[in-house]
């Protein structure tokens, strides 16, 4: 049990004892930056919950929860721009009133519990403070000051300790046998979280998406708007291109299960893989928007001598030539066009079109001061 868990040993001897004297809490609330295992110990705790042997890691049933597909297991995240929506909270409330599929327990996971708003949460309340006694929620979110207090008030918190960097890059290192190079790319495109950057560093996919970015940022000041077009394309073909491999992985999993199963633990089935999708695209496109801006702050970590802070060595010689174009100020401006682009991302807008107005933006800049 937490065996991934790193430098958070106040956290595993929680719930380890919790587990021991099954005296769980029916809601809590995993508090902490991205990177620090929360959703890695909301799955190992509905593991311990629904495995034999108490969360083994090796069984059928360990399998499918790590693999987002069992269907007693529902990882949910907010799904619109004004946060959790009244109808996603219906569904849960339709979800918890029903009975387990194939276990004697369920566990709702659910992600950015800092986006309830209002309307959302008064509509959850009762169902987070009085849920049925077979079923669990976990809430996970980065910071308890941004939780609506009558959500906070309902949930076990667990605060989760931030990680310094040398000990990730440590832990990458030795994992992976990366360089400290690769280990601190890494960290830096997955927005230092550390099970991303482990999976980055030994993804060729994920790797040949970052070239493919790091490609454009070192062309985008010669290319023309055809070109800029093209190399968007590229770019979202590459971010994307986990998603044929997931298919192909939930695919091979739903007929292994379509022998057994009902049709409703099909239906819930298909439901979470869905979900499982949409949060690999979003992380594609994330990681995009990452290396960018990694790469534009190595300018401003050059610009100004303190080249050993660069998290991207391997287009230093470029980033170098960007600074003594550009201006602190200048390179803000690019890095606002990253975040609008993200936020546009995570509003549902068409990917292309939101990376296409990131690239036109950020062009103007870097060919005005050629």
């Amino acid at each position: 049990m937490f065996d991934s868990l790193i430098g958070q040993d106040e956290v595993i001897a929680t719930l380890s004892n919790q587990l021991e004297r099954e005296s769980l809490a029916h809601a809590y609330l995993f508090v902490g930056p991205a990177g620090l295992g929360k959703t890695d110990t909301a799955r190992d705790l509905a593991k311990a919950l629904m495995c034999e042997n108490g969360g083994c890691g090796t069984c059928d049933v360990c399998r499918r929860i790590a693999k987002e597909v069992h269907p007693d297991v529902v990882a949910i995240g907010p799904i619109g721009t004004q946060g959790y929506l009244i109808d996603q909270i219906r569904d849960i409330i339709h979800q918890v009133s029903r009975a387990p599929v194939e276990a004697d327990h369920k566990v709702f996971i659910m992600g950015g519990a800092d986006q309830f708003n209002e309307s959302s949460a008064n509509a959850f309340l009762k169902t987070l403070e009085e849920p049925p006694d077979n079923v669990t929620f976990i809430l996970l979110a980065h910071s308890l000051g941004t939780i609506i207090p009558t959500i906070r008030s309902r949930c076990q918190i667990v605060r989760f300790n931030t990680l310094p960097e040398s000990v990730m890059i440590d832990l990458l290192t030795t994992r992976t046998g990366c360089s400290e190079n690769d280990a601190r790319s890494a960290l830096a495109a997955c927005g230092n979280v550390l099970r991303e950057a482990q999976d980055h560093i030994t993804s060729r996919a994920r790797q040949d998406a970052r070239s493919e970015v790091l490609f454009v940022y070192q062309n985008l000041a010669f290319m023309d708007d055809a070109e800029v077009i093209d190399s968007a394309a590229r770019i979202i073909n590459k971010a994307t291109g986990l998603l044929d491999e997931l298919r192909k992985t939930q695919e091979a999993e739903a007929l292994m299960q379509a022998d057994f199963l009902s049709r409703r633990a099909l239906s819930e089935l298909a439901k979470n893989q869905k979900r499982q999708l949409s949060a690999y695209q979003h992380r594609g496109m994330r990681e995009v928007f990452s290396v960018f801006s990694s790469a534009l702050r190595d300018v401003v970590c050059m610009s100004v001598g303190a080249d050993d802070l660069a998290r991207n060595p391997d287009v230093a010689q470029d980033s170098k030539l960007i600074g003594e174009r550009l201006d602190p100020a200048q390179v803000q401006i690019c890095l606002a066009a990253v975040d609008r682009a993200l936020m546009r991302t995570e509003a549902h807008v068409d990917p292309q079109l939101a990376l296409e107005a990131m690239l036109f933006d950020i062009r103007e800049v870097f060919t005005c001061h050629k």
